[in-house]
Protein backbone atom coordinates (compact mmCIF):
# COMPACT_ATOMS: atom_id res chain seq x y z
CA UNK A 1 0.00 0.00 0.00
CA UNK A 2 0.94 3.82 0.20
CA UNK A 3 3.45 4.46 2.48
CA UNK A 4 1.62 6.66 6.01
CA UNK A 5 3.17 9.62 6.28
CA UNK A 6 3.91 10.80 9.62
CA UNK A 7 2.00 13.28 11.55
CA UNK A 8 3.60 16.38 13.05
CA UNK A 9 1.75 18.95 15.33
CA UNK A 10 3.36 22.52 14.79
CA UNK A 11 4.50 23.54 18.20
CA UNK A 12 2.77 26.97 19.36
CA UNK A 13 2.52 29.93 21.78
CA UNK A 14 0.81 32.28 24.10
CA UNK A 15 1.73 35.85 23.97
CA UNK A 16 0.61 38.09 26.03
CA UNK A 17 1.25 42.08 27.03
CA UNK A 18 -0.81 44.50 28.56
CA UNK A 19 -2.29 47.54 26.23
CA UNK A 20 -3.68 50.84 28.20
CA UNK A 21 -5.55 53.26 26.04
CA UNK A 22 -6.78 56.28 27.51
CA UNK A 23 -10.47 56.50 27.57
CA UNK A 24 -10.66 52.60 26.14
CA UNK A 25 -12.56 50.82 28.65
CA UNK A 26 -11.19 47.24 27.05
CA UNK A 27 -8.00 48.26 27.42
CA UNK A 28 -6.05 45.61 29.68
CA UNK A 29 -4.14 41.99 29.09
CA UNK A 30 -4.09 40.64 25.56
CA UNK A 31 -3.17 37.23 24.51
CA UNK A 32 -2.62 35.91 21.31
CA UNK A 33 -2.02 32.17 19.89
CA UNK A 34 1.20 32.45 17.98
CA UNK A 35 2.83 29.34 15.97
CA UNK A 36 5.07 29.02 12.74
CA UNK A 37 3.78 30.01 9.79
CA UNK A 38 3.58 26.72 7.24
CA UNK A 39 3.95 27.15 3.74
CA UNK A 40 1.99 25.31 1.22
CA UNK A 41 -1.49 24.15 0.70
CA UNK A 42 -3.72 24.20 3.82
CA UNK A 43 -6.23 21.41 3.89
CA UNK A 44 -8.81 21.34 6.79
CA UNK A 45 -9.70 17.39 7.20
CA UNK A 46 -12.37 18.40 10.13
CA UNK A 47 -13.75 20.16 12.70
CA UNK A 48 -14.71 20.17 15.89
CA UNK A 49 -18.25 20.44 15.33
CA UNK A 50 -18.50 17.60 12.94
CA UNK A 51 -17.33 18.63 9.75
CA UNK A 52 -15.49 16.28 7.44
CA UNK A 53 -13.79 16.90 4.15
CA UNK A 54 -15.42 14.21 2.31
CA UNK A 55 -12.06 14.63 -0.37
CA UNK A 56 -9.97 12.95 2.33
CA UNK A 57 -11.72 10.54 3.38
CA UNK A 58 -8.78 7.79 3.36
CA UNK A 59 -6.35 10.13 5.53
CA UNK A 60 -4.67 8.65 8.23
CA UNK A 61 -5.49 12.29 9.41
CA UNK A 62 -8.95 11.01 10.14
CA UNK A 63 -7.95 7.73 11.69
CA UNK A 64 -6.10 9.99 14.27
CA UNK A 65 -8.84 11.65 15.69
CA UNK A 66 -10.56 8.36 15.84
CA UNK A 67 -7.28 6.83 17.61
CA UNK A 68 -6.86 9.39 20.16
CA UNK A 69 -10.62 8.66 21.65
CA UNK A 70 -9.86 4.97 21.71
CA UNK A 71 -6.03 5.15 23.22
CA UNK A 72 -7.68 7.35 26.12
CA UNK A 73 -10.16 5.10 26.92
CA UNK A 74 -12.82 7.34 25.47
CA UNK A 75 -12.07 10.35 27.22
CA UNK A 76 -10.36 12.45 24.86
CA UNK A 77 -10.89 13.07 21.01
CA UNK A 78 -8.50 15.25 19.09
CA UNK A 79 -10.10 17.27 16.06
CA UNK A 80 -9.81 19.98 13.83
CA UNK A 81 -7.52 18.32 12.23
CA UNK A 82 -5.91 20.95 9.60
CA UNK A 83 -2.42 21.23 8.23
CA UNK A 84 -0.01 20.71 4.70
CA UNK A 85 1.45 17.82 3.31
CA UNK A 86 4.83 17.69 3.00
CA UNK A 87 5.31 15.44 0.60
CA UNK A 88 8.99 15.40 0.32
CA UNK A 89 9.30 14.29 4.02
CA UNK A 90 6.02 12.05 4.07
CA UNK A 91 4.63 14.19 6.96
CA UNK A 92 1.90 16.32 7.58
CA UNK A 93 2.50 19.58 9.32
CA UNK A 94 -0.88 20.04 11.68
CA UNK A 95 -1.87 23.58 13.44
CA UNK A 96 -4.31 24.35 15.74
CA UNK A 97 -5.97 21.08 17.28
CA UNK A 98 -9.61 20.94 18.99
CA UNK A 99 -9.46 18.33 21.87
CA UNK A 100 -13.17 17.45 22.99
CA UNK A 101 -12.84 15.87 26.68
CA UNK A 102 -15.80 13.52 28.07
CA UNK A 103 -17.18 14.52 30.60
CA UNK A 104 -17.24 17.79 30.19
CA UNK A 105 -14.87 19.87 32.00
CA UNK A 106 -15.09 23.37 31.85
CA UNK A 107 -12.25 25.24 31.36
CA UNK A 108 -10.10 22.25 30.29
CA UNK A 109 -8.50 22.87 27.37
CA UNK A 110 -9.99 25.42 25.08
CA UNK A 111 -13.61 25.96 26.38
CA UNK A 112 -14.58 27.81 22.97
CA UNK A 113 -13.86 24.45 20.89
CA UNK A 114 -14.07 21.81 23.77
CA UNK A 115 -17.35 20.15 22.78
CA UNK A 116 -17.10 17.43 25.30
CA UNK A 117 -19.55 14.67 24.29
CA UNK A 118 -21.44 16.76 21.86
CA UNK A 119 -18.45 17.26 19.75
CA UNK A 120 -17.52 13.29 20.13
CA UNK A 121 -20.58 12.58 18.65
CA UNK A 122 -20.63 14.97 16.00
CA UNK A 123 -17.22 12.98 14.99
CA UNK A 124 -18.54 9.67 15.12
CA UNK A 125 -21.33 10.85 13.34
CA UNK A 126 -19.60 12.01 10.16
CA UNK A 127 -16.46 9.61 10.51
CA UNK A 128 -16.43 7.01 8.03
CA UNK A 129 -13.79 4.09 8.87
CA UNK A 130 -11.01 4.10 6.60
CA UNK A 131 -8.59 0.99 5.55
CA UNK A 132 -6.07 2.19 8.41
CA UNK A 133 -8.98 2.13 11.56
CA UNK A 134 -9.84 -1.05 10.37
CA UNK A 135 -5.53 -2.17 10.58
CA UNK A 136 -5.77 -0.81 14.07
CA UNK A 137 -8.72 -2.59 15.17
CA UNK A 138 -10.66 0.29 16.05
CA UNK A 139 -14.54 0.06 17.00
CA UNK A 140 -16.49 1.25 14.12
CA UNK A 141 -17.95 4.72 14.05
CA UNK A 142 -21.44 2.71 14.69
CA UNK A 143 -20.45 1.00 17.59
CA UNK A 144 -18.66 3.82 19.17
CA UNK A 145 -21.87 5.82 18.71
CA UNK A 146 -23.74 3.12 20.48
CA UNK A 147 -21.47 3.34 23.39
CA UNK A 148 -21.76 7.00 23.58
CA UNK A 149 -25.86 7.19 23.47
CA UNK A 150 -25.57 3.94 26.72
CA UNK A 151 -23.65 7.41 28.42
Amino acid sequence: GKPIPTLVYMPSWTASWEVAVADKPDSGRRNYHVEPYILGQYLKYNSNAGHVNMSTLDDVCHTFSHWTYAVTEGRLLVADVQGVKDHSQRKVLLTDPAIHCVPMIEDYFDPDSNRGPIGVKEFFLTHCCNDACKKLKLKSAEEELTLLRKQ
